[in-house]
């Protein structure tokens, strides 16, 4: 990964925890995606907050239940292609 591309990303998941909501089984994930740079899911509130490369835009879904995340992760490199429509079905905010 080049170094501003890595900078970028340092952060972008530095921004992404300012708005994690505190919780030890809520964890950010690394994408390998042109659309995602970053995701985190929280079981225990069934959110994903997914923050974009373009723009660095970061959006929380509800009630998203724990398969829908791991098919994300596992959906690389370009996941939000096969899940993103999905995801999108679920209530969303966009975070500030």
């Amino acid at each position: 990964m080049p170094g501003d591309e890595r900078g970028e990303l340092l952060q972008r998941s530095r921004a992404l925890q300012a708005y994690r909501c505190v919780k030890e089984d809520a964890m950010l994930e690394p994408i390998r995606s042109d659309a995602i740079a970053v995701v985190e899911y929280d079981a225990a509130r069934r959110t994903l907050t997914v923050m974009f490369r373009r723009g660095g835009q970061v959006y929380r879904y509800f009630h998203v239940p724990l398969w829908l995340y791991q098919r994300l992760l596992v959906g690389q490199p370009h996941p939000w292609r096969r899940w993103g429509k999905t995801i999108m079905a679920h209530p969303g905010i966009r975070l500030p």
